[in-house]
């Protein structure tokens, strides 16, 4: 599961094409779920950027969206690679390493204990399956119960004002 794209000051994502002329347009969606639901950053042919404009997303689809031979949906476009730009210039003293929090016990069974210099700073808490499916996302407590949630393998993401940490967490 990686880390979201976060918004920067220009352009954020890449759509690389290699085709030229009509029949290669698509459209680029984002969502922060694999199961959407998904917003529309718009529509390209060949390589094209896009802005965030001021979301973070975590998923990507890019779909045929019908303009070229034919107007059919489905026939296809040619797609080389996805880049995104996720840069911050400058020192930022305020963002959190594993280094500032400590998560335990790991493997858990039930609650998840939270520790470290900076946990003051910490203002919300996502936990993610193994998937990238948000299960939830509350305001942040030195204690979360994961006892209701299945065994394997899930994902903490602890969040300030300024950048988020994640703990890969197995439960029992």
């Amino acid at each position: 599961m990686g880390l979201p794209v976060t918004n920067v000051t220009g352009n954020d994502i890449t759509i690389h094409g290699n085709a030229s002329g009509t029949g290669n347009e698509y459209k680029l969606l984002y969502s922060n779920s694999i199961d959407g639901p998904w917003t529309s950053l718009g529509s390209g042919s060949n390589t094209t950027s896009y802005d965030l404009a001021g979301a973070n997303a975590r998923y990507f689809k890019v779909e045929d969206n019908g303009v070229g031979t034919g107007g059919v949906i489905g026939a296809g476009f040619h797609l080389d690679a996805i880049t995104a730009v996720n840069l911050s210039v400058g020192v930022n003293n305020n963002v959190l390493s594993g280094n500032d929090i400590s998560v335990y016990p790991n493997p858990t069974s039930g609650f998840i204990n939270f520790k470290g210099n900076r946990i003051k700073e910490i203002k919300s808490i996502s936990l993610f399956d193994n998937s990238g499916r948000l299960l939830l996302h509350n305001t942040f407590s030195n204690m979360l119960d994961i006892s209701k949630f299945n065994a394997g393998i899930y994902y903490i993401q602890l969040h300030n004002d300024n950048s988020t940490i994640t703990f890969k967490i197995i439960k029992k």
